[in-house]
């Protein structure tokens, strides 16, 4: 092997390193000891998510029905009124491959003077009680990107409570007109439809 193909080979090698470096393993942690639908809740779940930082859409959403939609945009609270409300994919099978786009247009969430951080906020699966939250697909797997590129691989945990993820790794901080998409990739599969449901992801704020 000559010099030249050896530097090429070596070249290719550490960028290919390089860039799987990048890519971080994340695992949900949970927050709450109870389910997302208990009134058991404090305040302390929900208290520093910052849904105003983002504008949220998805690849593809269930068809509504005379009493409910299932828009991306449910995605960004937990409660309406008194209506638990999700997002829920709509392509045929079971909703992998398809992805939730957040669009960073603020980095100050409006109920608190904090900062928007890596940290995110989410409840797995059509968390309006156990029944339904049982009968839907549930989020397994996530791939997310920023502005395009690959930077993280989430686990989720199969649960209706609460749990927090951070994509922080060693990412430059968030700016306005940044692009994370979210990719599911591997769903929990529920007992009566196919359909991958999501309660709430959005992100968090701090000091």
């Amino acid at each position: 092997m000559n010099s030249k193909c050896f530097v090429i080979i070596l070249l290719l090698t550490f960028f290919g390193f390089s860039q799987k470096k990048e890519i971080k393993e994340v695992w949900a942690e949970l927050k709450t000891e109870y389910p997302a639908w208990s009134n058991d809740y404090s305040a302390g779940e929900y208290e520093n998510i910052c849904p105003s930082t983002i504008v949220v859409k998805a690849s593809s959403t269930l068809k509504a029905t005379k009493q409910f939609n299932y828009n991306p945009e449910n995605l960004k609270t937990f409660r309406n009124k008194e209506i638990i409300t999700a997002w829920v994919e709509g392509v045929e099978g079971n909703g992998i491959g398809e992805q939730i786009t957040c669009k960073i247009i603020d980095m100050v969430g409006s109920g608190e003077p904090w900062k928007l951080n890596f940290e995110f906020t989410f409840v797995n699966g059509y968390a309006k009680n156990s029944r339904i939250w049982k009968q839907n697909n549930r989020v397994q797997a996530l791939n997310v990107y920023r502005n395009s590129k690959l930077i993280s691989k989430v686990y989720l945990k199969d649960t209706p409570k609460v749990q927090k993820f951070n994509l922080r790794n060693n990412q430059s901080n968030l700016a306005v007109g940044d692009i994370l998409e979210f990719e599911i990739i591997a769903v929990y599969r529920g007992t009566k439809y196919n359909d991958t449901a999501i309660s709430l992801l959005t992100p968090t704020c701090s000091p």
